[in-house]
C-alpha cells in the first residue's frame, strides 16, 4: 500500500511540475544503449532525476544525464536543462546518426504504430512480410519521421503504398516472401518513390538472435520486422511476419500481426528457439485463434529479423551516402538508481 500511495503522490506531483513531458508509455534509451519501456511520472532532486513506472509496475529513478539527448529533450527543453552559453558543442547536431546532410528526426513514438488491416486498404491477399513493412512505413508517417508520398488523404496513400510494396516484394501475390526479397523491395521502393527525399538502411539478422539482442535493436526509429513461425494445433507450420513494438531484456513483448496488437512473454529453450506466448489471445482474429496458433522464433530456416532505419536528407534533391552501420548491443535490464 505504501508503494501504491507513493506512486499516486508522484503521479499527482508530476502533473503539476511536468505537464509538458510525455504522459504515454514509451521506450526510453540510455546513453549506454540500454532501454526500458515506461511512463514518466515526475522529477526528483531539483529536476536532475526522472521517475518512471514501467509496464511491469516497477519504479525507476534515472539521472537525466544517463538518458540520450533526444529523451532528455522530451522531458525538459534544452534551454531549461542548461543555458545556451553552457551547452556543450555537438558536431553534426542536425542528425544524431547521419551527420551532415540529414535532417534531425524526432524519436519515434512506438505507441503510434497503427493497427490496420490490409484488406481495409484494398489488399486482396494476406502477405505477411509486405503487411509488416507496410505498417512500419505508416508508423514513421504517424510519428512525423517520413511522409508516405502520393496524393489524397492518409487512407488513399496507405492503399497506394501497399500496392507498391506488394509489387516490389511479393512479385505477383506470393504469400511467403523471404527476408532477402523484403530487403530488396524496401530498397527498390525508396529508390523509386523517395530517391530525392530519404534513404533507408536495411539489415537482415538471421543467426538466432537472443531476446536481449533483439531488444537492443529496438531503439529510436528502427523498425524491427520479425519473420516467425506459426504452428496450429493440427501441426501445420506457417511463416508469418510481425512488427515489433516493444521488448524487454527479460522477454515481455508487444508486436503487431494480423492487423492487431498482441502482447505476451518469450520462453527460450535450451537450443535457442523461442516461443512467443500470447497473453491477450482473444485479440487474435477468430480464423486464426480457433486453430490454436503458437508463435515461434529461431525455429525454422526462414526465421530472422529485418531492421529498417530511415534517414531524411537535409535538402530535397541532394541525397548523400548513408552513415556507417552501428553494431547492435544487447539490451540489459535497467537497475533503479537509489
Amino acid at each position: 500500500m505504501k508503494f501504491i500511495f507513493r506512486i499516486l503522490c508522484l503521479y499527482t506531483f508530476g502533473l503539476l511540475v511536468a505537464t509538458a513531458a510525455p504522459a504515454e508509455e514509451r521506450i526510453w534509451t540510455g546513453v549506454n544503449g540500454k532501454n526500458f519501456r515506461g511512463t514518466f511520472l515526475t522529477f526528483e532532486e531539483n529536476r536532475t532525476k526522472a521517475v518512471f513506472i514501467t509496464s511491469t509496475n516497477q519504479q525507476l529513478i534515472i539521472s537525466l544525464e544517463n538518458l540520450i539527448p533526444a529523451d532528455r529533450d522530451l522531458l525538459i527543453p534544452p534551454a531549461v536543462v542548461m543555458p545556451p552559453a553552457q551547452a556543450p558543442a555537438v558536431a553534426n547536431a542536425g542528425a544524431p546518426e547521419g551527420g551532415e546532410g540529414f535532417k534531425k528526426l524526432p524519436v519515434a513514438n512506438r505507441g503510434l504504430i497503427p493497427t490496420l488491416k490490409p484488406k481495409d486498404f484494398g489488399a486482396s491477399d494476406y502477405e505477411a512480410l509486405v503487411d509488416a513493412i507496410w505498417i512500419a512505413l505508416l508508423w514513421w508517417e504517424k510519428a512525423g519521421i517520413l511522409e508516405v508520398p502520393g496524393r489524397g488523404d492518409f487512407e488513399k496513400r496507405a492503399e497506394k503504398l501497399h500496392e507498391e510494396l506488394s509489387r516490389e516484394i511479393s512479385q505477383g501475390g506470393r504469400s511467403s516472401s523471404t527476408l532477402e526479397e523484403g530487403k530488396q523491395g524496401i530498397e527498390a521502393y525508396f529508390k523509386d518513390e523517395l530517391e530525392d527525399t530519404a534513404g533507408c538502411r536495411v539489415k537482415i539478422l538471421k543467426d538466432k538472435p537472443t531476446v536481449p539482442l533483439i531488444a537492443g535493436a529496438l531503439t529510436d526509429r528502427t523498425a524491427v520486422v520479425m519473420k516467425m513461425s506459426m504452428t496450429y494445433d493440427n501441426g501445420r507450420d506457417f511463416s508469418i511476419a510481425a512488427l515489433l513494438e516493444s521488448l524487454t531484456p527479460d522477454g515481455n513483448f508487444v508486436f503487431h500481426v494480423f492487423g492487431t496488437r498482441l502482447n505476451g512473454t518469450v520462453k527460450t529453450a535450451a537450443d535457442g528457439s523461442q516461443e512467443w506466448i500470447i497473453t491477450n489471445r482473444n485479440a487474435i482474429p477468430d480464423y486464426y485463434r480457433e486453430q490454436g496458433p503458437r508463435f515461434f522464433f529461431n525455429k525454422d530456416h526462414w526465421n530472422g529479423l529485418l531492421l529498417m532505419d530511415p534517414f531524411v536528407y537535409a535538402t530535397k534533391g541532394k541525397p548523400v551516402p548513408l552513415p556507417p552501420e552501428q553494431p547492435i548491443k544487447p539490451a540489459q535490464p535497467v537497475t533503479p538508481i537509489r
